[in-house]
C-alpha cells in the first residue's frame, strides 16, 4: 500500500527504499520550488530538534538541521564565510546567549528586537 509522504528527503532515501524491496517514486524540484521545500524542512527538522530528549536525539537533530542550512546556503549560491561573518558581526553588535537573558518587555524598540508572536 503506497504511503504518501511529499516532502524533501536525502538523496540516498530512494535507494534505501529500493534496497528493502519496496517501490517509490519521486520528484526533481526546480531551484524555487528546492528553496521553498528547504525553507520547509528546516522548520521540520528544528522542531525536532527542539523537542530532542536524549543527547543521541539532539546530535542527530542538530546535525539535520545543519545539512538543510547548508542545502539552503548552497542554493542560494553564498559563500559559508559570509554567513561566519555575519554571525560574528551580529554577535560583536549584540552578543550571543550566553547570559541565558529572556526579555520580558521594553518600553522602545529601536534595537531591532522583533515583538513575540
Amino acid at each position: 500500500m503506497k504511503q504518501w509522504h511529499l516532502k524533501l528527503v536525502r538523496d540516498g532515501i530512494p535507494g534505501l527504499i529500493v534496497a528493502a524491496g519496496a517501490r517509490c517514486q519521486t520528484l526533481r524540484l526546480d531551484p524555487a520550488a528546492m528553496r521553498e521545500a528547504l525553507a520547509r524542512k528546516l522548520q521540520e527538522e528544528a522542531a525536532e530538534l527542539a523537542a530532542a530528549t536524549t543527547e543521541t536525539q539532539f546530535i542527530d537533530e542538530a546535525a539535520d538541521v545543519l545539512e538543510v542550512l547548508l542545502a539552503l546556503v548552497d542554493e542560494r549560491q553564498i559563500e559559508w564565510n559570509r554567513i561566519e561573518q555575519a554571525r560574528a558581526s551580529k554577535a560583536a553588535r549584540v552578543g550571543m546567549f550566553d547570559d541565558r537573558t529572556v526579555l520580558l518587555w521594553s518600553e522602545d524598540n529601536d534595537v531591532g528586537v522583533a515583538p513575540s508572536r
